[in-house]
């Protein structure tokens, strides 16, 4: 069996995946006592990641012809940080998957007879400790290394959800969403992730913040 790695390559992502991604590498890799000394220099690697967002934010926004060659540029930067900063984390991990997962960057290598995981299942919302909060959990997926959720409100009844923008976690159950204001009916979101791609969403679930 293959030694267990992270990705290195992120080319073939869609912009709004790519962001998303390096994001979550930034969040995971920030304070990370498995990786105290990155390489490239995690303040390199925001850098990258915010100019990149700041240019394709600019250019889908109806921008000239310089702002599209501007972010695709970006691109190709940031896309370099990625696989320099992936080469990093698999010679520190030494193909320990505890490691590897707690980078943030997608595994790879995985057995080849495991699949892209199945939609979680039973969503289920609770109240926090606090005013204003909750956990949200779902069963935990086969096969899963992560988990992509969503928060939402209705802006009426009858009208679609408006979704934030996903979050990444590593447990199926525990997060606590906080900041929410009571009276208003939140909706939770769920997909399960491994080396292989992503589930679809599950079902949406909510509850009233108290």
């Amino acid at each position: 069996m293959k030694p267990l790695k992270v990705r290195t390559y992120y080319a073939g992502m869609s912009e709004h995946e790519l962001v998303t991604q390096a994001g979550k590498v930034l969040q995971f890799m920030t304070a990370n006592a498995n990786f105290p000394t990155p390489v490239p220099d995690l303040a390199v690697f925001e850098a990258g990641y915010i100019d990149y967002k700041t240019k394709l934010e600019k250019a889908n926004r109806g921008g000239s012809r310089l702002d599209f060659r501007e972010k695709k540029e970006a691109r190709i930067v940031l896309l370099d940080l990625m696989r320099e900063l992936a080469t990093h984390v698999n010679l520190t991990a030494k193909g320990v998957g505890s490691m590897l997962e707690s980078s943030g960057f997608r595994m790879g290598n995985l057995d080849r007879n495991i699949g892209i995981p199945g939609i979680p299942q039973r969503g289920r919302l609770a109240d926090g400790d606090k005013s204003g909060t909750f956990r949200w959990a779902v069963d935990t997926v086969a096969d899963a290394t992560e988990y992509d959720y969503c928060v939402g409100t209705r802006a009426g009844e009858g009208m679609p959800i408006e979704w934030d923008e996903p979050k990444t976690v590593t447990q199926s159950f525990g997060t606590e969403l906080t900041g929410l204001t009571p009276g208003v009916t939140y909706y939770v979101r769920v997909r399960a992730h491994n080396g292989k791609g992503d589930s679809d969403w599950c079902e949406p679930f909510s509850r009233m913040a108290r």
